[in-house]
């Protein structure tokens, strides 16, 4: 057995930039359907969507004019994406994970690297996940300076200058942690956040509020 742990990403990021009380607005229970192994297998899967009740809060674009290069290749205007609901209230950027039923269980982490870009003067992905051990690459897709300024708590501070296009850095997290900010200095609307667990099973919902975590 094991249980669904959902976080309304939306109210996290709320507090953790700092723009005052979260929106009266609640993610609703996660729809689940849990898979029953079948033919012998011992593994499962968990699927379900996200959705938001009530009105999200309005997305004023953001201004970009502090830094000319990013104003410059925007076909339209940036919104924030502190909540990001699409059709019939489907919920982006909303973390899922197994929170209890592993027991003492060690997984080997993906040699696969999670990469965050930042392009067109925006994190991509705005919310991601990796495992202890995993690289994360971060790199600079735009010709001016970005700055990867990292805010965890159990896993060492940094703050990394990346002044050219194409330049990246790769990071790995020792511990596991709930969702941490990492922002560019330079640019103060740029944030994305990244969590980092001990076991493979989470998932962040995509644009259509669904997630899936195999495996089981």
């Amino acid at each position: 057995m094991f249980r669904v742990q959902l976080l309304f990403v939306g109210a996290v990021l709320t507090a953790a930039v700092g723009l005052g009380s979260p929106q009266a607005a609640t993610a609703e229970g996660v729809r689940v359907e849990a898979a029953t192994p079948s033919g012998g297998s011992e593994s499962a899967a968990v699927m379900g969507e996200v959705t938001l009740i009530g009105k999200p809060p309005k997305r004023r674009p953001i201004n970009m004019s502090a830094d000319p290069g990013c104003q410059s290749h925007q076909a339209k205007p940036s919104l924030p994406e502190d909540i990001v609901v699409g059709p019939e209230g489907a919920l982006r950027n909303v973390v899922v994970y197994i929170k209890q039923g592993l027991a003492d269980r060690a997984f080997e982490p993906p040699q696969a690297p999670v990469v965050v870009e930042q392009v067109q003067c925006t994190y991509r992905p705005r919310v991601f996940a990796a495992m202890v051990g995993q690289p994360v690459v971060i790199r600079n897709g735009d010709a001016t300076l970005h700055n990867i300024h990292g805010f965890p708590v159990a896993n060492p501070t940094f703050n990394v200058a990346q002044p050219a296009q194409g330049m990246q850095d790769t990071l790995v997290f020792r511990r596991a942690e709930p969702g941490f900010p990492i922002k560019c200095d330079v640019h103060p609307w740029m944030t994305t956040f990244c969590w980092v667990f001990d076991h493979p099973f989470h998932a962040v919902t995509s644009e259509d509020g669904k997630f899936s975590i195999s495996g089981l």
